[in-house]
């Protein structure tokens, strides 16, 4: 999912990676009497918030969504979806089917309290920084407290992170091998800070690297 923070509801996501829609509405007749009939219609939509939520006990949910998929032209279709919590903001997890919630410029989905804000990359944290120049993203940043575990002052890590912004500062300038350093050792440092596997020997090579201690 692109949200750290599940909404209201669950959404429905296709094998393609796209999210289902469904409209119904009562057919009419040629004078626009109600004929009794059930139109749906279906399709396939880029973002979650575009997509159709459910909002029932997750017990039910695929006896719900099967229901919604009783055209016969559905037979062998409904095992490639799934549904998924529904996205909320990023940043406090929030949701606001009134048009007050917004996806951004990478996808993640905001309040309108956090419209300019990006989340600290852990999960369940809810600090918040600045999205700088419009860069909206869910994983790149660190609040404090999860700074320091992650990357202990005085450790490997601090002194390699510190070391990069030094070389970009006797060069004058960032360049794209800088930048790329950069970007390598913050997701160890952010993946290593989730718990995750941060591939610890690249990350190992990388503060070497940083460090000039690489052959």
């Amino acid at each position: 999912m692109i949200t750290k923070f599940q909404g209201q509801g669950s959404t429905v996501r296709h094998a393609s990676g796209r999210y289902l829609m469904i409209w119904e509405y009562a057919a009419s007749d040629a004078h626009g009497f109600h004929t009794g009939e059930i139109i749906r219609e279906y399709r396939l939509m880029d973002h979650p918030l575009d997509g159709w939520r459910l909002y029932c006990p997750p017990d039910r949910m695929r006896s719900h969504l099967d229901r919604a998929l009783l055209d016969p032209s559905w037979d062998g279709l409904r095992d490639q979806f799934e549904t998924l919590p529904a996205p909320g903001c990023a940043c406090c997890g929030a949701y606001n089917k009134f048009d007050r919630t917004w996806r951004c410029t990478d996808g993640t989905v905001r309040c309108e309290k956090h419209a300019k804000r990006n989340p600290c990359a852990i999960e369940g944290c809810k600090r918040t920084t600045a999205a700088r120049q419009g860069w909206y993203s869910n994983d790149d940043w660190l609040c404090g407290t999860h700074w320091r575990i992650a990357c202990p002052p005085r450790s490997a890590l601090r002194r390699a992170y510190h070391r990069l912004f030094r070389l970009k500062k006797k060069i004058g300038r960032s360049t794209p091998e800088l930048n790329a350093r950069y970007w390598r050792l913050m997701r160890g440092i952010i993946s290593r800070a989730r718990g995750r596997d941060c591939g610890a020997e690249d990350l190992a090579a990388e503060v070497a690297k940083a460090m000039g201690w690489a052959a």
